[in-house]
């Protein structure tokens, strides 16, 4: 009796530890697997924001020009896009759209496009906008199915598992994890004058 209680402990003592630190390795090897084609802003700056979008999530895209105002705030500020498609079929859809554009160069235009829909993003709003793009909506619709699509998709979902990420967005400063889309840039601001200080 007394082993599975010290067990117990020994497990719950281990989870505490990553959940504490852990996924700060996690978050390091996102950032050293990083494609330049998804990050947003000045790719050296000293700052790093880790994103996790779903493009079907109304508050991921309500959280998108605080993004946009924080680096106008900021030049020492990069963010990098983690694309998380859910199980619903618009999710689905647009991150897999979003990952054939990247293979294209052409990943930040999709995003960008996707982040700045109202309430009135359905398929419909997908073919639009890709079409508005010069992109032609059947390929990559064709295309997103592919093998290597699939492989990405795999990734993100995998590393938001890892980082306990249950709803969206989700994003990291540094090792500062946020929820949610309710902040302004000036709470963000202060965070970020905050790691730089040392004081978190």
């Amino acid at each position: 009796m007394f082993r599975i209680i010290g067990v117990l402990v020994i497990l719950a003592f281990a989870y505490f530890l990553y959940d504490s630190y852990g996924y700060r390795y996690v978050l390091n090897d996102v950032r050293s697997d990083s494609s330049a084609e998804m990050v947003m802003g000045n790719i050296t700056a000293t700052t790093n924001i880790v994103v996790y979008t779903d493009y079907a999530s109304p508050a991921s895209r309500q959280l998108f020009p605080v993004l946009l105002n924080l680096m106008a705030s900021d030049q020492d500020i990069n963010i990098l896009i983690r694309p998380v498609a859910t199980k619903s079929r618009l999710s689905q859809l647009a991150t897999r759209i979003a990952l054939v554009a990247k293979q294209q160069n052409r990943f930040m235009d999709v995003h960008n496009i996707f982040m700045t829909a109202n309430n009135d993003f359905n398929e419909i709003y997908i073919e639009r906008a890709v079409n508005s793009l010069n992109m032609d909506y059947g390929e990559l619709k064709y295309k997103a199915l592919s093998g290597s699509v699939e492989k990405e998709l795999d990734k993100y979902q995998r590393e938001a598992a890892l980082l306990h990420i249950k709803d969206f967005p989700e994003f990291f400063i540094d090792h500062v994890k946020m929820s949610g889309s309710a902040y302004t840039v000036e709470q963000i601001n202060d965070i970020v004058a905050d790691l730089r200080s040392g004081r978190r």
